[in-house]
């Protein structure tokens, strides 16, 4: 069996984005605490890592893969008519600065012209999930499968030789995992942690 989720980093930028819930609507803005709608959708991915160029909506909806309505998954960016792009939450869920006047929120989805997943999801063929909780001084299968993955999904931030050995350095990288992705900070990955990562 075969199921798709979200890539961990457009998960955390759906994250990023719920903490600016409230913020005020500001033509041209991107943060970091006043957003126009592509602003809002450019920042959230900047502050879960992932590099690109603030560009409008209309030239936003073309960088990545195209989405039908019915494929979407959390972190997709959705225009539901030209001039205005907002990300999808989930369950029919969007977050938006929707205009001037307005404040960032979030809403049940209200239009679909196209949509666009920034980054791969990541896809689980008959997966062996990871049931032990890894730290320092952890060793084996389970750190590589860790390791690959935070290497697979986080480039700019995660370097880590696969030698199954959860030492400093992974401990470093999970640490910063946990701060964009806004879970407990503690080096530690156990439930909430694999979770966040698709394991």
């Amino acid at each position: 069996m075969t199921t798709v989720t979200a890539n961990p980093v457009a998960l955390a930028a759906l994250a990023q984005a719920k903490t600016r819930l409230g913020d005020q609507y500001v033509f041209g803005a991107a943060g970091p605490s006043t957003f126009d709608c592509s602003g809002l959708c450019y920042w959230a991915y900047r502050a879960a890592g992932h590099r690109w160029v603030r560009t409008d909506s209309a030239h936003m909806i073309q960088i990545g893969t195209p989405v039908q309505q019915s494929n979407l998954l959390p972190g997709d960016l959705i225009r539901p008519f030209v001039g205005h792009i907002f990300m999808y939450a989930g369950n029919g869920i969007v977050i938006e600065s929707p205009k001037p006047g307005m404040v960032v929120r979030t809403v049940k989805m209200y239009g679909f012209l196209d949509a666009t997943r920034i980054l791969p999801p990541v896809t689980h063929t008959d997966p062996v999930p990871i049931r032990a909780t890894m730290q320092l001084g952890s060793t084996g299968s389970q750190v590589r499968a860790l390791q690959t993955r935070l290497n697979t999904y986080y480039p700019l931030y995660s370097r880590l030789v696969v030698d199954g050995d959860f030492g400093p350095a992974t401990r470093s990288v999970v640490l910063q995992f946990q701060k964009r992705s806004r879970l407990v900070q503690d080096g530690i990955v156990g439930p909430a942690t694999l979770r966040a990562l698709g394991l």
